[in-house]
């Protein structure tokens, strides 16, 4: 089956509420299931155990597509850039996971003699990868 997972992360400032996006398009089996985990290994799916800081909506499939994110507290955001991976098993819970990598990339905002710079900025560009197996 061949089927495209595609992500989206912004670039947000430390601190502040982010959400991150994982795609999957031309699925024809009929389960999607989508896990969040963290550089630390922790997962994350629906319902989610953490909503303060995690907060995870799986999605439904129609029409071959099922979007999932995760929306992580400005505790999370201000510990800086990670690398979050969004797990999508198609079929039933015997199935071999694919992975995608999803970044969130933060910077900080500061006043300089009175004016905005950016310490650091960071541009991601969206990924689409497809899969065969």
């Amino acid at each position: 089956q061949t089927f495209e997972m595609s992500v989206d992360s912004y670039d947000v400032v430390e601190g502040k509420v982010a959400t991150l996006t994982c795609t999957v398009s031309g699925v024809s089996a009929s389960q999607v299931k989508v896990e969040w985990i963290t550089e630390q290994g922790d997962s994350y799916s629906e319902p989610t155990t953490d909503e303060t800081n995690y907060n995870v909506v799986e999605g439904s499939l129609a029409s071959g597509q099922q979007t999932s994110t995760i929306t992580l507290s400005g505790l999370v955001t201000a510990e800086g850039d990670a690398i979050f991976t969004c797990g999508v098993k198609l079929g039933g819970d015997g199935e071999d996971r694919i992975d995608q990598a999803v970044p969130l990339k933060t910077f900080q905002v500061r006043l300089v003699h009175g004016s905005m710079r950016h310490q650091k900025i960071f541009k991601y560009r969206r990924q689409n990868r497809r899969l065969f197996f």
